[in-house]
């Protein structure tokens, strides 16, 4: 048991960081309404749906999230998965466990990209 905690516990803390500094990002760029925590996972699920830059896709119907998500990889080198792969369109799962700087260096990359309107 101590050995399970010894080892959980930097796990819990590191995702714990890397989630504060989203929720801070989020914030600072006044996105908090884009994104929801999961429970019992180590991701966030993003909205684009409610971000400024979605206002370049909504003139279509329909889930857009691999177009987007390819194209944050493209554009801000930031992978993740569509959410349509999880039955949420027009969203994403940003996962929580890359290290601290890189973490907090594409927080600010997509803040800045979801805040573009054009």
């Amino acid at each position: 048991l101590l050995a399970a905690e010894n080892f959980l516990t930097p796990v819990k803390k590191h995702l714990r960081k890397n989630a504060s500094i989203l929720r801070e990002k989020f914030r600072e760029g006044n996105l908090s309404h884009c994104w929801y925590q999961s429970l019992s996972a180590f991701y966030f699920l993003l909205d684009f749906s409610r971000a400024p830059m979605f206002e370049r896709f909504s003139q279509t119907e329909g889930d857009h999230s691999v177009k987007i998500t390819e194209e944050i990889l493209q554009t801000e080198g930031i992978a993740m998965v569509p959410g349509s792969d999880f039955g949420m369109p027009n969203s994403a799962r940003m996962s929580l466990t890359i290290e601290e700087v890189p973490f907090t260096e594409a927080m600010t990359k997509l803040v800045k990209y979801l805040n573009r309107s054009k």
